[in-house]
């Protein structure tokens, strides 16, 4: 690849900080911590979830290194074992559908507690807008701490 390993050092990177939200997002679904890093986590995996599906299902980084490697030669695109590297979308898809479900499920919860909230009223009203994972990062007037 042109440049060195910086391409390649460039999507190990990548692929590090992907792969580690993805397992983050199944920590939060298995232990129930909703903060606002599971939304970062979350909106990280969306973002490379739409990239790769607007890609034709191809990384991106894969494509540009194929690109830029001269016609003959091995394409080398990322510090990860082949055998590691032929298998990353076996591995990570089903850790990410299996993390969404369990935070989907976590979140129903919530909001079954919260409607028992609402019919037993305590002192602070739950709004709706509590049941998002982006409640924990953006600021809302409403919430009391």
């Amino acid at each position: 690849m042109e440049g060195g390993g910086k391409g390649e050092l460039f999507h190990t990177i990548v692929f590090v900080v992907m792969f580690t939200s993805i397992l983050f997002l199944l920590y939060c679904g298995l232990t129930n911590p909703l903060t606002p890093w599971t939304a970062i986590a979350f909106g990280l995996s969306s973002i490379k979830v739409v990239i790769y599906a607007g890609n034709g299902f191809r990384c991106p980084l894969r494509t540009w290194a194929e690109n830029l490697t001269p016609a003959g030669q091995a394409i080398q695109d990322i510090y990860l074992p082949p055998w590691l590297s032929a298998r990353v979308v076996a591995i990570s898809t089903p850790l990410l559908g299996v993390a969404c479900l369990l935070l989907l499920g976590r979140l129903l919860t919530r909001r079954d507690s919260l409607t028992r909230q609402r019919d037993n009223p305590a002192p602070r009203q739950i709004a709706w807008t509590d049941l998002s994972l982006f409640y924990y990062v953006l600021p809302h007037p409403w919430r009391c701490h």
